[in-house]
């Protein structure tokens, strides 16, 4: 499918008028000053928990709820449904038809969507937060305290802040999720190179629930052709060079771990294509945006050499970036079953290893 068929696809497949309950509704005819957007997909243990975080938040100001459902089946639709019905005043709930809001290759898996786009689409307030269906947020004061403080400073046109992460199936928590990593350097959040730099690198984060940001950003920061299986990362990357951030060290919100979710996947070859595309998405913002294709040479490289040597028919948007003669020698390799056989003994094996030594250091930590 081409660039040009997902831009008509995206623009086609919107409708304001699909929205449940009709556009009548009490929160209609609110002017919000914030729009919190969520998509949801087969959320029914976890979407309560996401409305009502948001519902608890203590503001001076009017705020909208936008949902996106995109035709779950395990009884998200009818709990949203609920929601709406019982918060006419607050909620504006779209019920989708994944025949139109998701695009499927061959095999009938999910290649893309415009559930969360056209979410934010329907978006009317000059700030939107976002908080996706598994996750919720832990602060009352979260949206005031992020609205205040880019009322107060016109400069600045995203703010963030810390979270913690939840392992759901092994039910452990990771306490300030952000506390190794570069966020805290006010220095980067507010030059937009080194932000890019650090964001293509993964050692500065934003948790997509935790985020507040300018509503008109989303003209210059979302195109839907420029599309990758990473969420939010491309606005993030975009957004950081016409912008500063702003990062807030307060935890706010939880992000919810989970199997199988979109950046989680219990299947090896799910996680290295999911991998993949991280990669190729960084490389393409290196090059959009003229930042050296070294930032991200080493990773595309390693994970296009892992993926193939178990999906050998891995169609690659981009070659391998300046490989050296080892990489070029790996790949030639892996041409060869017999090869790809001896090099996956050996990647299982470096991965039970590491696990064994997670587990150890673990024990004795």
């Amino acid at each position: 499918m081409t660039d040009l068929n997902l831009d008509k696809l995206y623009e086609e497949g919107f409708n304001p008028d699909e929205e449940y309950l009709g556009r009548e509704k009490e929160v209609n005819k609110i002017e919000p000053l914030v729009s919190v957007c969520t998509a949801t997909y087969q959320h029914a243990e976890y979407i309560e928990e996401c409305i009502e975080g948001i519902l608890i938040q203590k503001t001076d100001f009017p705020f909208e709820i936008i949902i996106g459902e995109d035709e779950s089946d395990d009884g998200t639709r009818e709990i949203c449904k609920n929601y709406a019905e019982k918060y006419p005043d607050k909620i504006r709930l779209f019920l989708r038809d994944r025949k139109s809001s998701c695009i499927f290759n061959d095999q009938g898996n999910r290649i893309n969507g415009f559930n969360g786009k056209w979410t934010r689409k329907s978006a009317r307030g000059k700030y939107i937060a976002l908080c996706e269906g598994d996750d919720y947020w832990t602060d009352p004061l979260k949206l005031q305290k992020q609205v205040d403080f880019l009322e107060e400073n016109s400069e600045y046109g995203l703010v963030h802040t810390d979270c913690d992460n939840y392992i759901q199936k092994e039910g452990k928590w990771i306490r300030r999720a952000n506390q190794y990593l570069v966020n805290h350097d006010e220095k980067i959040s507010v030059d937009s190179e080194k932000l890019f730099t650090h964001l293509v690198k993964a050692d500065y984060k934003i948790r997509t629930a935790t985020t507040l940001f300018r509503s008109d950003l989303l003209e210059k920061s979302e195109l839907p052709k420029a599309s990758f299986m990473r969420g939010d990362t491309p606005m993030w990357l975009e957004m950081s060079q016409i912008t500063k951030f702003k990062y807030i060290d307060e935890v706010t919100s939880v992000y919810r771990v989970l199997e199988n979710s979109a950046s989680n996947f219990t299947n090896k070859i799910d996680r290295l294509i999911f991998k993949m595309a991280g990669a190729e998405m960084r490389y393409y913002y290196c090059k959009k945006h003229n930042y050296p294709i070294k930032l991200v040479r080493e990773r595309y490289n390693r994970t296009l050499i892992h993926l193939k040597t178990f999906n050998p028919s891995y169609k690659e948007k981009y070659s391998l970036i300046f490989p050296s003669l080892n990489e070029k020698i790996k790949l030639r390799l892996i041409s060869f079953s017999f090869f790809r056989s001896i090099f996956r003994s050996v990647l299982y094996l470096k991965e039970k290893v590491r696990k064994l030594r997670s587990k150890f250091s673990k024990k004795n930590g």
